[in-house]
């Protein structure tokens, strides 16, 4: 397994005081089927604007997929991002 942390322009999904999703603008959120990820937040409000930080954590392929369809379509950007993934920790 693998993780990797970046901030990310969405809304804060809780119930309970628990965050249990993330929305975007466009109103889908991160827990469809489609992702095969989970996340973690690691700050709810990040230095990158005050959005929140996350911790995408599953294979790296996925991570990949979804970080290129989802987050940095630009190459550059996509392998500069990618580098940043490490080894999954708990």
């Amino acid at each position: 397994m693998k993780q990797l942390v970046i901030d990310i322009v969405c809304d804060l999904v809780k119930e309970n005081g628990k965050v249990v999703d993330l929305e975007f603008d466009d109103g889908s959120r991160f827990n469809s089927p489609f992702s095969g990820l989970k996340f973690e937040v690691v700050n709810e409000s990040g230095q990158g604007g005050g959005w929140p930080e996350i911790k995408l954590i599953g294979h790296q392929v996925d991570i990949g997929l979804w970080v290129k369809d989802f987050y940095a379509q630009d190459e550059e950007d996509y392998e500069y991002i990618m580098e940043m993934m490490e080894d999954y920790t708990a």
